[in-house]
């Protein structure tokens, strides 16, 4: 489910077995804090398989006249069975141009579609014909959850390229769905003489605009 609230509101998720008093939601499944920006959240309910159950959403924080001081605001509630470990590569955050050798750092985007916890991912890249070996990353990912995953590389050939990332292996094990592990991004790659050339162009280009102004300032 998706959840918000007007300030840092805590709340509970409970489960019922038996009955929808409020007496009857005694199993306590989640103790959270709400933020001013929208969260996606989930909760095992794996100790309830087979039962038929009643969920409750319990704001906590009540005033002396007994109203809830605070809101929260929850949407998109599912009840469903997830795989156990599932990830997916989202995004991918990479320089648009780059000097030969020197090292370039993408940030892969990673989210856990899976019900377990995540602490450790494998992550490749190929560029062209030129592979990287498997590398592994530790990460914190709660289900939903997305974790940025920084990767250094060195390229060699100038020119356009196009690189190809791959995520896999959550906890060590495979994953449950591998057709959203890949993506791929462009990158210019240009040698130190021509990224000189342009800088220098770029400041030849100023003076003649602040020359340029100069005169008609001096005409006016």
């Amino acid at each position: 489910f998706w959840q918000y609230g007007g300030g840092l509101c805590q709340f509970h998720v409970r489960v019922s077995t038996t009955g929808t008093e409020p007496a009857d939601f005694t199993a306590q499944i989640g103790h959270l804090t709400t933020q001013s920006y929208k969260q996606r959240t989930c909760l095992s309910l794996a100790s309830f398989a087979g039962d038929s159950i009643y969920i409750a959403f319990v704001n906590d924080v009540v005033h002396a006249n007994g109203h809830c001081s605070q809101y929260i605001a929850l949407d998109d509630i599912e009840v469903k069975c997830l795989p156990e470990n599932s990830i997916a590569l989202t995004d991918v955050l990479l320089p648009e141009q780059t000097v030969v050798g020197q090292s370039v750092t993408a940030t892969l985007k990673v989210t856990n579609y899976g019900g377990n916890h995540v602490g450790s991912l494998n992550y490749s890249y190929t560029i062209g014909d030129n592979s990287s070996s498997a590398h592994t990353a530790s990460v914190n990912l709660w289900p939903y959850g997305t974790a940025s995953v920084p990767v250094t590389f060195v390229p060699t050939e100038l020119g356009e390229n196009t690189i190809r990332f791959q995520v896999g292996m959550p906890n060590g094990t495979d994953d449950y769905d591998t057709t959203d592990n890949t993506k791929h991004d462009d990158f210019r790659l240009i040698d130190v003489g021509f990224m000189v050339f342009m800088q220098l162009m770029h400041l030849l280009e100023a003076i003649m605009l602040f020359t340029t102004c100069e005169k008609r300032i001096r005409t006016a």
